[in-house]
């Protein structure tokens, strides 16, 4: 009886079990990850000061669902939110900065 090689087997292996072709998708790109409505927004707050003030912002923004990136600037007492429109809306990311005793006063897209 003759010794296969490991390439061999490999090969027999991938054709047994039905390894994906190149036709097929990946089973990480779902039908949902292709509707995403990525937007990028600046909001203007008024009562950000320092910081922390910041830390706040970005960390009660950032656990919304749909939020991909925040950054906020107390002296410029603003942020930039870049986020799934389908996931999340401009209202819930308001509601999350005012829940918090900050007031939104403009989106600029």
């Amino acid at each position: 009886m003759k010794k296969m090689s490991l390439l061999t087997v490999i090969g027999i292996l991938s054709l047994t079990l039905g390894i994906m072709s190149c036709s097929e998708k990946p089973a990480d790109q779902s039908e949902e990850s292709q509707t995403t409505q990525i937007t990028e927004a600046q909001l203007t707050i008024h009562g950000m000061e320092c910081g922390s003030c910041e830390n706040l912002i970005q960390t009660e923004v950032g656990n919304l669902e749909g939020v991909e990136y925040i950054k906020a600037s107390a002296p410029d007492s603003s942020a930039v939110v870049r986020f799934d429109a389908a996931m999340v809306d401009t209202s819930a990311i308001s509601r999350a900065i005012e829940a918090k005793g900050y007031k939104v006063i403009k989106y600029q897209y």
